[in-house]
């Protein structure tokens, strides 16, 4: 299988003195993990550590890390 290709959609800016870069506006874990109950699997992300799963026609990209649910709407690229 290939790996999917994403963009994130919903970003938050961090700037410091040392960087300025946007990183994931990730969901509250309840609402995360409820999404992720309903989810559908579709595939792993390009760095293989995150998979994508698609909820109510919509796609997230997640990451599971110490019991806690991870997760970012993303738009898919062709």
């Amino acid at each position: 299988m290939e790996d999917i290709k994403y963009r994130f959609i919903n970003l938050n800016s961090i700037s410091t003195k040392v960087h300025n870069k946007q990183i994931p506006k990730y969901l509250p874990f309840n609402e995360a993990y409820n999404l992720y109950q309903r989810a559908k699997h579709i595939g792993r992300t390009d760095d293989g550590w995150a998979h994508i799963i698609e909820v109510n026609n919509s796609h997230y990209h997640v990451t599971l890390d110490s019991g806690h649910v991870y997760m970012t709407e993303i738009e898919i690229l062709k």
